[in-house]
């Protein structure tokens, strides 16, 4: 499943989601996980209350938000964006 990942200081991720485990959605970069011999055994753990809808639109704009610093608007942003249900 695509997801959008909210990492340090707001950074957004498009990431894929590997496994879900111990209150932990385990994600990786959608081309390491396709190229996985057995992709429920790699990924970096997230909270839960940190992974987003993948949505084309609001990646470039949490992207554009963030790379120029405008804080308030990413802020906005993340709010808006809905969470991954699993």
């Amino acid at each position: 499943m695509h997801c959008i990942a909210r990492a340090f200081e707001g950074a957004p991720l498009s990431r894929s989601v590997a496994s879900v485990g111990n209150g932990f959605a385990y994600i990786a970069k959608p081309s390491a996980l396709a190229e996985a011999a057995c992709p429920d055994e790699i990924g970096v753990a997230f909270p839960l209350s940190d992974l987003f809808v993948y949505d084309d639109s609001l990646m470039d704009e949490l992207e554009s938000a963030f790379e120029s610093g405008q804080i308030k608007r990413l802020d906005g942003l993340w709010a808006s964006a809905r969470p991954l249900p699993l």
